[in-house]
C-alpha cells in the first residue's frame, strides 16, 4: 500500500525506509491494532508522505521559475548594455548554448559577460564625461561667459548614446575647439584690427551656436 524508497535513491536511505515501516507495523501489531487501523493509519502516512514530496515539488518547481526569470532579466540587460555600447557583434553564451542544457549553466554562462559590459560602460560613460567636461570649460572660455555647466547635468549618459562611434564625435568636437581657442588666444595676442573684430565676433557666434 505504501511505496517506500524508489529505483532513483540510494540502496541505504531505502533500507532506512522499509526497516522502519516494518518497526511500525510490529508495534501496531504488539499493542493490538486491528488490520482496518492499520490501513487507515497507513493510508494516512502514505497521504502525509505524499505532502512531502508535493512540496518538495512546488519548491523546486519555484526554484526552476526564478532561474528563468533571472536569465531572461540578464538577457534583456545584456541586449541593453550591447545597444548602448554599440557592441552589436556579441553573441548571448545562452543563444550558442545546445538544447537541454541545465538553467543553473545557463545564467553561470551569460553573468560574467553582463557584469564585463557593465565595468565597460562605466569606464565609457568615464570618458564622455571627461570630455563633455572639457568642451563646456572650452565653450565658456571662448564666449567668455565663464559659465561652466556640469557633464553629469547636461548629458543624460546613463540613456545616451556609448558607441564609439559617437565618442568619436566628442573627440572631434573638442579637438575643434581646442583648435578654435588657439586661433582666438593667437588673435588677442596681436594689434587690435577691424579684421580681428571681425573673425572673433564670427567665431563666437560659431561656439554659441554648438
Amino acid at each position: 500500500m505504501l511505496a517506500l524508497g524508489s529505483p532513483t535513491t540510494s540502496v541505504r536511505p531505502s533500507i532506512s525506509c522499509n526497516a522502519l515501516l516494518r518497526e511500525l507495523q510490529q508495534i501496531w501489531s504488539d499493542i493490538g491494532e486491528s488490520e482496518a487501523d492499520k490501513d487507515r493509519m497507513l493510508l494516512e502516512l502514505e497521504r502525509e508522505c505524499l505532502e512531502v514530496y508535493r512540496r518538495k515539488v512546488d519548491e523546486a518547481a519555484n526554484a526552476k521559475a526564478r532561474l528563468h526569470q533571472s536569465i531572461a532579466a540578464k538577457e534583456a540587460e545584456l541586449a541593453t548594455l550591447m545597444a548602448a555600447l554599440g557592441e552589436l557583434n556579441i553573441h548571448s553564451p545562452i543563444q550558442s548554448e545546445k538544447k537541454g542544457t541545465a538553467l543553473k549553466k545557463q545564467l553561470a554562462s551569460v553573468a560574467p559577460l553582463v557584469e564585463d559590459l557593465k565595468l565597460k560602460k562605466e569606464e565609457r560613460i568615464k570618458q564622455f564625461s571627461d570630455i563633455q567636461a572639457q568642451i563646456e570649460k572650452i565653450s565658456g572660455e571662448i564666449s567668455g561667459c565663464g559659465h561652466f555647466i556640469s557633464p553629469v547635468s547636461s548629458l543624460n549618459l546613463e540613456e545616451q548614446d556609448l558607441s564609439l562611434r559617437k565618442l568619436t564625435e566628442y573627440q572631434s568636437h573638442l579637438r575643434a575647439l581646442q583648435k578654435e581657442k588657439v586661433c582666438l588666444q593667437s588673435m588677442l595676442s596681436q594689434p587690435m584690427s577691424s579684421v580681428w573684430r571681425s573673425n572673433f565676433i564670427d567665431s563666437t557666434h560659431i561656439v554659441n551656436n554648438l
